[in-house]
């Protein structure tokens, strides 16, 4: 499975764990907008230093 697949089948999950109705469109959406994972990437990339201190790892 490719990362983008990956990821769509988790953003799928959960949502679905939140009880969103329509879990499997929204993830889709996400997964059908090419700048998405870039960007969150980019967010990982900016805050990933941070997330030991944030969560007292």
């Amino acid at each position: 499975m490719n990362p983008r697949m990956a990821m769509k089948e988790m953003i799928k999950f959960m949502l679905e764990q939140l009880d969103v109705g329509n879990a499997e469109s929204v993830a889709e959406q996400m997964h059908d907008d090419p700048t998405f994972l870039e960007e969150l990437e980019q967010f990982f990339q900016d805050h990933i230093e941070d997330f030991g201190e944030n969560y007292g790892l």
